[in-house]
């Protein structure tokens, strides 16, 4: 291979990549943004260049010694060391919304601003769109055809030009998540629409395709998985999740949310579905201690990976829910699941109050020390 060279050029204004046939152009300035890239622009002192084939950004200091790529043989698959945690995430991801809706690209745009600021040694990934293949393990056929009909799916699920793809990259970045942690790396998907509420035949609740079931299902038929868990601690049930693997052996489903509260299921376990219904306002310690029992229950089931549904609308200032938590738990959290030494693929889902950086931050670091 040859010697992978930085230069800087237009004093410092541009970074341009020279003798590397696989690497595109980054120009992370404001002067020359490149909207279809997710470097965090804020971060302009950094030597960039983005791996077409790893789909991966590397940063340096040095233009001789970019951080995350490694010599590799002809017939080496493209892989990279991760510095710390990778974030997988697209800015296209921020491209529609709804003035109404408290799902609105904010949530992304504000975490990805603070988790560079927080944490600049931290890899950013852009996903793949997930195959139609891996999609109809879960969803069914007429499901993605009603995507493309410009009609609402119901008050909380308008429809939005493009709604498919989206959903589609979002599902890959949660298959993504899964091979990464398969790899011995720990990656979350920062991106949105959420998926715990979509069933095979219906969007809802803010949700198109059910991308923790893409991904659970991607780990069992692609990945080598035998047994894959599903811990979903989202305020809400993540109903779509439970009906798409109930009574599937391989998978085990956990979920601890506000009852009564939006969609109104979740209030009984059954077969390989577990639920902890936890009431609005009941003690936050109560409610962390239902996670740690949840987490437990889906550790006793020895999987080969723990899939995340993130949620942080169980904060006590979301203003869609009235739970308790404060950030404290949501470290809890992250720092149970590193404790139990398996593989774990979070993906976010929900979370609508103006702090979901700050809970974010303290969930992946706790997870990721």
């Amino acid at each position: 291979m040859s010697e992978f060279r930085l230069e800087r050029a237009n004093k410092g204004r541009e970074r341009r990549c020279t003798d590397a046939p696989q690497v595109d152009t980054v120009l992370p300035s404001a002067d020359t943004p490149n909207r279809r890239t997710a470097f965090p622009r804020h971060l302009n002192p950094l030597v960039c260049a983005f791996d077409r084939k790893a789909r991966a950004y590397c940063f340096s200091q040095s233009p001789r010694t970019p951080i995350g790529f490694h010599e590799r043989r002809h017939d080496e698959p493209p892989t990279r060391f991760c510095p710390m945690l990778t974030i997988i995430f697209d800015e296209s991801a921020t491209a529609f919304s709804a003035d109404y809706h408290p799902e609105r690209p904010a949530r992304l745009t504000m975490t990805q601003t603070y988790l560079c600021d927080q944490h600049p040694d931290w890899a950013w990934l852009l996903p793949r769109l997930a195959s139609e293949e891996e999609v109809l393990r879960v969803h069914r056929p007429e499901h993605l055809e009603r995507l493309r009909l410009p009609v609402d799916f119901d008050p909380d699920t308008p429809f939005y030009p493009e709604i498919e793809e989206h959903a589609l990259r979002a599902a890959g970045a949660a298959i993504e998540s899964v091979d990464l942690a398969l790899r011995g790396q720990q990656a979350f998907s920062l991106m949105r629409p959420p998926g715990h509420h979509a069933t095979s035949t219906r969007a809802m609740g803010f949700c198109y395709l059910n991308s923790i079931a893409i991904a659970a299902f991607h780990a069992l038929e692609e990945a080598g998985c035998e047994r894959v868990g599903i811990l979903d601690f989202d305020a809400h049930h993540g109903n779509g999740t439970e009906a798409i693997v109930f009574g599937n052996n391989r998978v085990r489903f956990v979920s601890i949310h506000q009852h009564p509260c939006y969609p109104g299921t979740g209030t009984a376990s059954r077969g390989n579905v577990l639920n902890w219904p936890i009431p609005p306002r009941s003690p936050a310690e109560r409610h962390a201690a239902a996670v740690h029992q949840a987490l437990d229950r889906l550790v006793e089931f020895r999987p080969d990976l723990v899939l995340v549904s993130a949620g942080f609308d169980a904060y006590v200032r979301d203003p869609l829910t009235e739970m308790t938590l404060e950030a404290e738990h949501f470290a809890s959290f992250g720092r149970w699941l590193r404790e139990t030494g398996l593989p774990v693929a979070p993906i976010l889902e929900g979370g609508y109050s103006n702090e979901l950086p700050i809970l974010i931050e303290a969930f992946l670091t706790a997870w990721s020390d």
